[in-house]
């Protein structure tokens, strides 16, 4: 039900722009990035002192580092295309 309704508000939305598979990657790591980042700080306010919690702080900052790793490549991908378009 609720996949039915998301694909209604798409329909009436209209159609997006033209984006390729890697944009659309992109913009979703740039989102969970987003959200990794605020589900840290709020970890980080809320004084983290079992070691449950200081494992998903470490957790956390390690799949931040990753995520912004895999934004850089797709970025430096991103950018190497367009030179390469640019001299042909």
């Amino acid at each position: 039900m609720v996949l039915w309704a998301l694909f209604l508000v798409l329909a009436l939305v209209g159609p997006a722009q033209a984006q390729s598979m890697t944009e659309i990657f992109l913009e979703s790591e740039r989102a969970r990035l987003v959200t990794l980042r605020q589900e840290l700080t709020t970890l980080v306010k809320q004084e983290p002192q079992s070691d449950e919690e200081l494992t998903r702080l470490i957790r956390l900052r390690v799949e931040i580092r990753r995520v912004e790793g895999r934004i850089k490549a797709i970025e430096q991908g991103i950018k190497e295309r367009q030179l390469e378009q640019q001299q042909q």
